[in-house]
Order: C-alpha cells, then structure tokens, then sequence
C-alpha cells in the first residue's frame, strides 16, 4: 500500500517499497514440499536493484522454513521474488555461487 493506496503498477512499485506479506507467499509456497508449514520471516524490499541496465522492480528478500517429506522442517532458506510475479528462487542445498551471487546483487547492502 502507499499512502492507503493499494500498489497497483509496476511503476508504483518503483517508487515505494510498500508491499503485501500474502503476495511474497502466495509465490514462494507453490515451490515448497510442505506449502502449508511455511514461516517466513525478516522480508525485506528494495527497489533500487538493476539487472543489467534495467531496473529490478520491487525485489522481496527474505527467509522460509518449512517441512520436508519426512515431516521435519528442513531449516531456514533464503529467497528472492519479484514482487507480483511467480518469479521466484529459493537458496538451494548446498548453496550455488550463481545463488550467491544473485542474493548479494538483489538483497545485500
């Protein structure tokens, strides 16, 4: 929301950094085994990233544990989502330099 305004546009999200919780997780639980058992937690948003030269949009980074096949939760796991899509990827076991790399260019700092 924005001044009590939902975000509406690509180019509100721009300009603000307001964003929904349900949104972010209604695009991370359909990549989890339990979407159910999800806890998300320290979300935050920027939208001052670019890729390349163009700019990112509203970027959510945050991190989510939830429950593996066997019923045990696996242990918090970092994420990346553009806000508004189903874009989303989450840090994968072990972690991946290009994972690395795509959080410390989106989220860090």
């Amino acid at each position: 929301m924005v001044g009590g305004k939902p975000v509406t546009s690509k180019n509100d999200w721009r300009t603000s950094r307001a964003f929904s919780q349900d949104v972010v997780e209604a695009a991370v639980r359909p990549q989890l085994r339990d979407p159910q058992s999800a806890i998300f937690r320290d979300l935050s948003a920027t939208n001052d990233r670019k890729i390349g030269k163009s700019p990112a949009g509203l970027v959510i980074c945050g991190y989510v544990n939830a429950k593996n096949g066997f019923g045990g939760y696996t242990g918090e796991k970092a994420f990346i989502n553009f806000y508004g899509t189903r874009w989303v990827e989450i840090e994968p076991t072990p972690r991946t330099k290009a994972f690395v790399a795509s959080w410390n260019k989106l989220c860090a700092g």
